[in-house]
């Protein structure tokens, strides 16, 4: 019976990716994630994250596979306007202190895009601290509520994630086929409609420390390998409909770049970025590390 559960988390996980990565992107589209840390979407061509080291706020380290990945503040992204046809910005807007100004700066820079969060029931249910927003759809307009401090219950957040790190099979077939209630998922085209329902000042609380969950101790048994191959095949499937955008982005980033201090251009000489008024910014590891307070000027 057991096996049968797995094989019903499988096709349910299926389910679930399929509505999260064929999203009617156009083959000839440029596409950004932004916020794409540990876990970018496979069709972007660049990839967009506020820190290379920082990990508190994601899941693991900064992954790229490849693409480039420019340091930047979604509140003053680093890119020209109407640079993108497609932009993709998931489980990041809960997080940031100005989900308004991030909403017009995805307008700015895309014309399309996709917006996914958690859900009020999600952030009630299992949330983490540094969330910052409840998020609910109604109407076709998001609506952001800000948190009157962190809504996070310790013990029913481990249990959650406990269950979650162990693969219960039941769980995970309930949290799969539980996704209209745990996630907003919002498309858009030209215009975000959104409701910033906010009486608290930004920064009012301080974020409480929380315990990693165990690492699961289970014994691997043969629907772990069959369950990581399937997500392979998925991203793998999504990811072959990249364009040639993402083989030539290298050569043509710098003309979707600009200043985050002044707008303008930028030029590169040597290892930094600067611009025409003299701000200049480093590139590390290759990312040009876009932020208005990493600049220094010549």
């Amino acid at each position: 019976m057991r096996w049968l559960v797995h094989l019903l988390v499988m096709f349910s996980r299926l389910r679930l990716f399929r509505r999260k990565y064929k999203l009617g992107i156009h083959r000839d589209n440029l596409v950004l994630d932004v916020g794409s840390g540990n876990d970018p979407h496979p069709r972007a061509d660049v990839l967009c994250d506020f820190s290379l080291t920082d990990d508190w706020e994601r899941a693991g380290p900064i992954v790229r596979h490849g693409r480039p990945l420019v340091v930047g503040d979604i509140t003053n992204l680093p890119f020209i306007g109407g640079a993108f046809d497609y932009v993709i910005c998931s489980h990041t807007l809960e997080h940031v202190a100005s989900p308004e100004r991030a909403i017009r700066e995805l307008m700015r820079v895309g014309r399309r895009g996709y917006i996914e969060t958690p859900s009020e029931f999600t952030e009630k249910l299992s949330s983490f601290p540094f969330h910052k927003w409840f998020v609910r759809l109604e109407h076709d307009m998001l609506i952001f509520r800000r948190k009157s401090g962190p809504c996070f219950d310790p013990l029913l957040s481990s249990h959650f994630f406990s269950m979650w790190n162990q693969r219960d099979p039941y769980f995970l077939l309930w949290s799969f086929n539980s996704a209209d209630r745990g996630l907003v998922q919002y498309h858009w085209t030209r215009e975000i409609k959104y409701l910033i329902e906010d009486d608290q000042p930004e920064n009012y609380w301080d974020v409480p420390e929380i315990e990693e969950p165990a690492a699961s101790t289970r014994k691997e048994g043969v629907i772990s390998p069959l369950r990581r191959g399937l997500k392979w095949m998925i991203r793998s499937f999504y990811s072959t409909t990249a364009t040639p955008h993402r083989r030539k982005i290298g050569s043509s980033l710098l003309s979707l770049l600009r200043c985050p201090n002044c707008c303008a251009s930028l030029n590169r000489q040597q290892e930094i970025l600067i611009c025409p008024l003299g701000h200049s910014f480093p590139l590390v590891d290759g990312c040009p590390v876009l932020l208005a307070e990493s600049s220094s000027t010549t």
